[in-house]
């Protein structure tokens, strides 16, 4: 697959302005050549893929769905499980380089505010019919 160019075309079909199910089957893909194989992972850097899992790390903030973000979590972890050539602190770098830390920071943000607007929902049911505004935006608490 490496030799036949696949990841750059797959590439393509990662990027946020494709349909959340393409990108969805894309990770798929890639999580299954990051399965806990160091042949797959050799693979699957050498034809230069880890762009992909880092670019379907990017969400809509409207997008209800983030199974092909996990996906590409669960992928990079294999990635760091299985033993190859290249080194933690080289594919680190590589991950750094590419974006990774923005697009998990972003990842995570949009997460926690429908987790937040979820919350708000809960409470709408559950209260007495009304919320104030003060409490809408409450600090999320440790427990």
């Amino acid at each position: 697959m490496c030799m036949c160019g696949i990841f750059p075309r797959l590439c393509q079909f990662a990027t946020d302005r494709q349909h959340e199910k393409v990108r969805y089957e894309v990770a798929k893909f890639c999580g299954s050549m990051c399965a806990p194989s160091a042949l797959g992972v050799e693979a699957f850097l050498a034809g230069n893929g880890i762009p992909i899992l880092v670019e379907l790390l990017k969400q809509k903030p409207d997008i209800e769905n983030h199974e092909a973000a996990l996906l590409a979590i669960k992928a990079i972890e294999n990635v760091f499980d299985v033993r190859i050539s290249l080194s933690i602190q080289e594919l680190s770098h590589l991950l750094a380089n590419l974006g990774l830390v923005r697009q998990l920071f972003s990842l995570l943000s949009c997460l926690v505010q429908k987790w937040r607007q979820l919350e708000g929902l809960g409470a709408l049911s559950v209260g007495a019919g009304q919320m104030s505004p003060e409490s809408k935006h409450r600090p999320v608490s440790a427990t």
